[in-house]
């Protein structure tokens, strides 16, 4: 198995899974569509874990080598989510990729502050959790940052990283180029779509076992904006 497969196997001990709630939507091929509820459970042993396997990443590169592996990720990019999907990392894969993209644009300088951002024995906090948000930085010249922020290209990203995860936000400060997810008084909520072709009988067998769902119901105070708008 690979390492990245049994990082992934890891991580799920953090998280404690509602059951699925099954409800039909019309607009779509596949009309037969799945909610759940995600409670992380020890976010400081998540941080703590996520962290160490980040910084010991970084540790093992180069200003040099980053860029290389920056550019072999977004060439490959189409293959790596499509491996993605079938470990169920299809919305991380695409969040990352994006993000990688993002990377290119990062200056000589931000590079070198990456390479250098990560002691022997101190772990950086790349990922952090404040009161309602998580925050993912990447530790790169705050000037960078700032660059790639206000490009009107960026605003694109955003946007496809929205199409996965709301709410998400690109923040440029001090500590270099980070994407927060969630915010005050909101869930964050993923949304993965089946990429692979639809099958009349697959969706048949699932219509059955779901028992042919209505519409979903969920207490109207706490329903994603996704849901609503759909």
């Amino acid at each position: 198995m690979p390492a990245w497969t049994r990082r992934k196997a890891d991580w799920m001990l953090f998280f404690r899974f509602g059951e699925l709630q099954f409800y039909s939507h019309p607009g779509r091929a596949r009309s037969l569509c799945a909610f759940r509820e995600v409670v992380l459970t020890d976010r400081d042993a998540f941080a703590k874990d996520a962290n160490g396997w980040i910084s010991g990443i970084i540790r093992t590169q180069t200003p040099k080598s980053m860029i290389e592996v920056i550019k072999i990720v977004n060439k490959e990019q189409k293959q790596i989510q499509v491996i993605a999907v079938l470990y169920g990392l299809g919305t991380l894969a695409k969040t990352g990729c994006t993000l990688s993209a993002l990377a290119e644009k990062f200056d000589a300088a931000s590079f070198e502050s990456l390479a250098t951002a990560v002691p022997r024995d101190v772990n950086y906090p790349f990922v952090r959790f404040d009161a309602e948000a998580v925050r993912l930085t990447l530790p790169i010249t705050e000037a960078c940052a700032r660059k790639i922020v206000t490009d009107p290209a960026t605003a694109d990203s955003l946007k496809e990283i929205r199409a996965l995860v709301k709410p998400a936000e690109l923040v440029a400060d001090d500590r270099g180029l980070s994407i927060v997810l969630g915010a005050r008084g909101k869930p964050i909520h993923f949304t993965h779509i089946d990429p692979r072709p639809s099958v009349v009988k697959h969706e048949a067998d699932l219509l059955r076992y779901a028992g042919n769902p209505d519409a979903l119901a969920l207490d109207p105070t706490n329903i994603p904006e996704s849901i609503q708008k759909a």
